[in-house]
C-alpha cells in the first residue's frame, strides 16, 4: 500500500475445528463417566490422580477434591502397596499389555474393599501421559469365597484320617485362601517356646534346613511370633 502497511490473513478454521471436536470430545467423555455406576479414575506417570468421578471417591468415603494430586498408592491397604506399585512401573517401563489386577484398598474410616480393573494407557499426542481404569468393587464376592473356603476346609477336616492328613489338608486350603506361593506352617512348644516347621510348600530344602527348628530366643523366631514373613 502506499502507506507502507502490510496485512497477513492467516485461515484457523482446520485448527478451530480440531479445538471444538476436541472439547466436544471431553464433554462426552465426562457425561459418560461422571454420573457413572463403576468407579473410573486417571492417574498421571507419577502415579498421582488427575481425575476421579464420584463414584469412585463416594466408595472410599472421600471428596473428588481430596482425591486428586494425591498418589494412588496412598489408598492401597499396606499388604498390596509394594505389589501394586511394582506392576505400575513395570507398566510404565516395559509397555506392557494390561491384565487385570485385584487389589485391597482402604475406606476413610478404615474399612476394607476388594478391587478389580484392567488399566489401559492414557495416550496423548502419540505419548503416554498415564494411566485410566474402570474399577469394580468385588469385596462381596470375596466375602463369599471365604466363606466356600471355609466350607471346603471344615469338609476336609472331617475327611482327614489323622493330624498329619487333617493339617496339610488344611495348609493347602490356606494358601489357596491367601494365594501364597510358599508358606510353612509351624507349631509352638508349650514349654520351651521353640517352633518346629511341620509343613512347608514351595520353600528350598536350604531354607527348611536353616529354619525349620527356632528357639524362642532367635531373631526369626521372634518375627515369626510376630507374624511377620522370614523368607
Amino acid at each position: 500500500t502506499g502507506n507502507g502497511l502490510s496485512v497477513f490473513v492467516k485461515d484457523i478454521t482446520e485448527g478451530k475445528k480440531a479445538e471444538e471436536a476436541l472439547q466436544e470430545s471431553e464433554q462426552r467423555f465426562r457425561c459418560l463417566v461422571e454420573d457413572a455406576a463403576a468407579g473410573v479414575g486417571i492417574i498421571d506417570l507419577k502415579g498421582r490422580f488427575t481425575y476421579v468421578n464420584k463414584a469412585l471417591a463416594d466408595s472410599l468415603g472421600y471428596s473428588v477434591q481430596e482425591f486428586v494430586g494425591r498418589p494412588f498408592k496412598d489408598f492401597l491397604h499396606p499388604d498390596d502397596k509394594g505389589r501394586v506399585t511394582r506392576l505400575f512401573l513395570k507398566s510404565i517401563l516395559l509397555r506392557r499389555q494390561s491384565q487385570n489386577l485385584e487389589f485391597r484398598v482402604i475406606r476413610k474410616d478404615g474399612h476394607v474393599l476388594h478391587w478389580i480393573s484392567k488399566p489401559t494407557r492414557l495416550i496423548i499426542d502419540g505419548k503416554t501421559a498415564g494411566f485410566q481404569a474402570i474399577i469394580s468393587d468385588v469385596t462381596e464376592r470375596k466375602k463369599i469365597e471365604v466363606l466356600e473356603r471355609q466350607r471346603d476346609i471344615a469338609t476336609t477336616l472331617l475327611g482327614a484320617g489323622d493330624l498329619n492328613e487333617a493339617l496339610n489338608r488344611l495348609f493347602d486350603n490356606l494358601l489357596e485362601i491367601e494365594e501364597f506361593d510358599c508358606a510353612g506352617f509351624y507349631v509352638v512348644d508349650k514349654d520351651t517356646g521353640a517352633l518346629d516347621m511341620i509343613v512347608h510348600r514351595g520353600l528350598p530344602d536350604g531354607f527348611v534346613e536353616k529354619v525349620g527348628h527356632l528357639d524362642a530366643d532367635t531373631p526369626y523366631a521372634k518375627v515369626v511370633m510376630e507374624g511377620k514373613p522370614i523368607y
